[in-house]
């Protein structure tokens, strides 16, 4: 969502909100503060365009954590993508995928009536991943596809408490 959509549907709703706008993939920053656990929901793949925005987010990210800390990061699954694109299933009456040029590692995702433009997404390259994740002192730990991880967790027989 951008950030004109969010004061936009802030105002829709009735509800009142700070917003804070800044580009941990080209800005380097520095909050003068650690954390145990940094967490990237559906939106680190965006800084995959290229080298340097890649490189740029990673710093952010290592910079902010306390040795040992945790990177957890969820992404849209290539090969989930690639495999709705073999069967024709890129639009629904929830989202839409198209394509860019053919040589191009990014694609334009739109969620129906919630964003006004599409907006392009990349496919995270593994490789390229680990190693900058390993030039910052940083390490991948577990990997697993998303869908699989949460039917996992469905499977068990657990509460949450409040």
């Amino acid at each position: 969502m951008t950030l004109y959509e969010a004061k936009k549907r802030e105002k829709q709703i009735g509800i009142s909100a700070s917003f804070v706008h800044f580009d941990a993939f080209q800005e380097e920053l520095d909050f003068e503060i650690t954390f145990n656990v940094v967490v990237s929901n559906f939106s680190f793949h965006y800084d995959f365009g290229n080298d340097s925005t890649i490189k740029t987010a990673i710093n952010n990210v290592s910079k902010h954590l306390v040795p040992g800390g945790f990177f957890l990061v969820t992404v849209p699954s290539a090969s989930t993508i690639m495999t709705y694109k073999k069967d024709g299933k890129l639009k629904n009456k929830l989202f839409e995928t198209s394509f860019m040029e053919k040589d191009s590692n990014g694609y334009i995702f739109k969620i129906i009536d919630t964003m006004e433009l599409g907006c392009i997404e990349y496919f995270i390259d593994k490789k390229k991943l680990v190693e900058t994740l390993k030039a910052n002192k940083m390490q991948v730990v577990y990997t697993q596809n998303f869908f699989d991880f949460i039917i996992s967790r469905a499977s068990l027989d657990q509460t949450c408490e409040a």
